[in-house]
C-alpha cells in the first residue's frame, strides 16, 4: 500500500484493534486509531498510529477524514452490561454504526469493514 493510504480503527485501544491497527501499520498503511477509552485502553494504541479520541457517534466524521478504509470495531464489550446499561450499549454499537457509515459515505471512504460485538444483541 501506499504511504497516503489511510486506515482508520474505531475502537483501537482495545484488545483486537490495537492488534489490527499494529498489523495495518507494519504493512505499511497510514493509521488512525480512534477510541474513548471507555473500555480500550491509550497504552494499547501502538506507536505510530494517529489518534483522534471521542465517542465515535459524536466523533465519527473527524475520525474517518481521508480514510480508504474504516475498519469498526468500536463498541462496549459484555452482554449483562448492555442488559444493565441498555441506552449507553446502543449508543455505542448502533448509533456509533450509523454515525461511522453516515460519516464514510461523506468522505467517501472506499470501503468500511465492520466487526460486532454479543453487546448488540444482549
Amino acid at each position: 500500500m501506499s504511504p497516503q493510504h489511510l486506515s482508520v480503527v474505531t475502537g483501537g485501544g482495545g484488545f483486537i484493534g490495537s492488534h489490527l491497527a499494529e498489523a495495518l501499520l507494519a504493512r505499511g498503511d497510514r493509521v488512525r486509531v480512534a477510541d474513548d477509552f471507555s473500555t480500550g485502553r491509550r497504552a494499547l494504541v501502538p506507536a505510530g498510529a494517529e489518534l483522534v479520541e471521542g465517542d465515535v457517534a459524536s466523533d465519527a466524521a473527524r475520525a474517518v477524514e481521508g480514510a480508504s478504509t474504516v475498519y469498526h470495531l468500536a463498541a462496549l464489550p459484555s452482554v449483562p452490561r448492555s442488559v444493565e446499561r441498555p441506552l449507553e450499549s446502543h449508543r455505542a454499537t448502533a448509533q456509533g454504526t450509523l454515525a461511522v457509515l453516515a460519516a464514510a459515505e461523506r468522505a467517501g471512504v472506499r470501503r468500511v469493514v465492520y466487526a460486532s460485538s454479543s453487546s448488540v444483541y444482549g
